[in-house]
Parts: C-alpha cells; sequence; structure tokens
C-alpha cells in the first residue's frame, strides 16, 4: 500500500505530475476510504488508464491533467 506522499514523489518523478493533480487522482483512486491506495487500486488505475473508454474515469489523469 502506498500513501498520497509516496504516489506524489512516484509521479512526479516519472512524469512531472503537479503535487495538486496528484492529490486529486489520488483521492479518486483510493476506493475503499483506506487512505491508501492498494495493490488492487493501482492495478485497476493502470487498467483504466491503459485500455479503459471511460471519459470520466479517475485514472485518466493519473499522469497529470489532460488540457486542450
Amino acid at each position: 500500500m502506498i500513501g498520497q506522499a509516496e504516489f506524489q514523489q512516484l509521479f512526479d518523478s516519472v512524469a512531472g505530475v503537479p503535487g495538486e493533480d496528484c492529490a486529486t487522482v489520488f483521492a479518486a483512486l483510493v476506493r475503499d476510504g483506506s487512505g491508501g491506495l492498494d495493490r488492487a487500486e493501482f492495478h485497476q488505475a493502470l487498467t483504466q488508464f491503459f485500455y479503459g473508454n471511460d471519459p470520466d474515469a479517475p485514472a485518466n489523469h493519473i499522469f497529470g491533467r489532460v488540457t486542450a
């Protein structure tokens, strides 16, 4: 399980995702209210990001906010 600080550190160093965006995405991905992202939730987020077709899925912004 990873916490918000760890999640933010990972996505900031890998993709330069701003802290505010990381916090928003993290909160949306933690579905069980535990305050941490477990392996199943993380796997589900990556699956949504790479294979999903729901334009409103929270994982769409896992590598940062998409702007047009």
